[in-house]
């Protein structure tokens, strides 16, 4: 798998578990789903930017992001 792609479902997997967070605080049930989704997506950058070390600066995550896009589409 290339780098920028972990990397990108890394941080998409961190953005999804925020509201999977405050859902199971505000049902006041365990978030289980939201600690998997956090400690699988910083799994998943933690092994881009340890592989790539100084690559991942705030420049080139937009650029990361949508270049993993532009490969989805086409």
């Amino acid at each position: 798998m290339d780098y920028d792609t972990a990397f990108v479902i890394g941080l998409v997997g961190v953005v999804l578990g925020i509201p999977a967070f405050f859902s199971a605080y505000a049902e006041q049930r365990r978030p289980y789903l939201a600690l998997l989704l956090f400690v699988a997506g910083g799994g998943a950058m933690t092994y881009a930017v340890v592989n790539n070390p100084g690559l991942y600066t705030p420049d080139h995550i937009m650029d990361a992001i949508f270049g993993v896009v532009a490969r989805i589409v086409t």
